[in-house]
């Protein structure tokens, strides 16, 4: 609360990686959700106030002496707060934390439009609590994660919020609201392309406060939206909008803070996660899990030095060995690109599940894999984010990289041997790692382990968890 009050930036890493139960999950959302609600009307309501002082002052001098005053406190547009949220029911609780922060349990009549509010964003009574393109039986939703698909889970929204005396009015027009909440997404469909011929993108011109709530999921969604709309922040605006340019702030008029520089003087607030064992802890099956480090000179180069690696030190040992039911999970769509291309150069039998794949093309890549018909199966992590599906009939499984959601190593990890009717014992895990993974290193093994991993000079690891 300290770090929002005095306008620093606030970098706060939490939730997916230590919170295993809803329960806590939901405590720490709604606080956050509380804050957040907090910062944006202290914000908005200061700015207000003043404006209103100011027109007081000006009219006192007008009518009294004549006299001539300058008050520069207004920006480009009227917007100030942005929040971009991944979800209706996020923008929901929100709202609904500012409701209560402004009006307490009396606010029937104080929120305009909230009947509509409520049936929009609300959570509808026929609504799944996430994605489905598998039967239920086969679903595999931890309770803490279970909770983001909780609600209202539409992406594309976007609603503007005015302060007034006395009321909270919903679904103002952009234009003349003070708060705005939306998705990225949401934000991109209503702003649409730069090259657009009614492209638009003024009521972002004066933005001061910007809050993220759970960007992680942005990143599953589209990070490109979330670029897009930072690329157009600060931006001079196409019209005037009916903005009193005598009022506007100086450095809104000279183009010289924001739009250039985009720096907080403040400073900045970071809330590191706190990791000591990792999720490799969550795995209860007994294998070794071997941790591969590979060499790559720079950033740019990884995505080559890690295919090439794969390549020559994983696959060629899973095709001499004649290995079948082999999972090889892969966090990014353009790696899932790059080795599915290659197994069909060389002409490999597998099947692939990405977020792009049919729900009638899952259901039967799923068969062939527990089957054993096809012996290697690719899997995106955004694929299992939205749809938890429990993949049966793993006997192998390659981390081409450690996903982005520490959890789901263990969750996979716990999947292996999962059917009853398998005699196999000798299970294979395998986890290519770079100097660069430094982070998801550390939320699977814990920090103290990961230092070692990523300072060793050996390159091989083998991790057994106990009980």
């Amino acid at each position: 609360l300290q770090g929002c009050s005095c306008y620093k930036e606030v970098k706060f890493i939490c939730q997916q990686i230590l919170i295993f139960t809803a329960h806590l999950r939901n405590i720490q959302t709604n606080e956050l959700h509380f804050i957040i609600a907090l910062h944006a009307l202290n914000h908005a309501l200061k700015t207000r106030g003043r404006i209103l002082y100011h027109n007081e002052k000006l009219k006192e001098g007008s009518e009294s002496q004549g006299i001539l005053l300058e008050y520069r406190d207004h920006g480009l547009c009227r917007p100030k707060v942005l929040i971009l949220c991944p979800f209706r029911s996020s923008a929901f609780a929100i709202v609904q934390q500012m409701i209560k922060v402004l009006f307490g349990k009396d606010s029937r009549k104080l929120v305009l439009n909230r009947r509509r509010f409520m049936r929009e964003f609300g959570d509808p009574s026929t609504a799944k609590e996430a994605p489905v393109t598998t039967d239920s039986a086969t679903k595999h939703n931890p309770d803490a994660e279970r909770k983001v698909f909780s609600g209202n889970i539409d992406d594309c929204f976007h609603i503007g919020l005015g302060i007034a005396k006395k009321t909270l009015k919903l679904y103002v027009d952009f234009y003349s609201s003070d708060i705005i909440i939306a998705s990225p997404i949401g934000l991109r469909v209503l702003m649409g392309n730069s090259t657009d011929k009614h492209f638009s993108a003024d009521f972002l011109s004066s933005i001061e406060v910007l809050v993220f709530d759970q960007a992680d999921v942005f990143l599953m969604q589209n990070w490109s939206h979330v670029i897009h709309m930072l690329e157009n922040l600060h931006r001079q605006p196409k019209e005037s909008h009916d903005v009193d340019f005598s009022r506007v702030r100086m450095w809104s008029l000279n183009d010289c803070v924001f739009s250039k520089f985009c720096s907080n003087f403040a400073g900045l607030v970071v809330v590191p996660q706190r990791t000591v064992l990792g999720t490799v802890v969550e795995v209860v099956n007994h294998f070794p899990q071997t941790f591969l480090r590979f060499a790559c000179a720079n950033r740019f180069v990884e995505s080559e030095a890690r295919l090439q690696f794969f390549v020559d030190n994983v696959l060629s040992k899973i095709s001499s060995a004649g290995l079948r039911h082999v999972l090889i999970f892969l966090p990014s769509y353009f790696d899932f690109i790059r080795v599915r291309n290659h197994l069909k150069r060389e002409d490999c039998s597998f099947v692939q599940i990405c977020e792009y794949t049919s729900e009638t093309k899952v259901s039967r890549a799923r068969s062939l894999f527990f089957h054993g018909k096809k012996p290697i199966l690719l899997l995106t992590e955004r694929f299992h984010f939205f749809n938890r599906c429990l993949i049966r009939g793993i006997q192998h499984i390659i981390f081409y990289q450690l996903p982005l959601y520490s959890g789901f190593y263990s969750e996979f990890c716990n999947m292996v041997n999962d059917d009853p009717q398998s005699e196999s014992k000798d299970h294979l895990c395998i986890v290519l790692y770079s100097v660069y993974d430094a982070f998801r290193i550390s939320r699977v093994v814990g920090a103290e382990k990961s230092g070692s991993l990523l300072n060793s000079d050996k390159t091989s690891h083998i991790m057994i968890t106990t009980d």
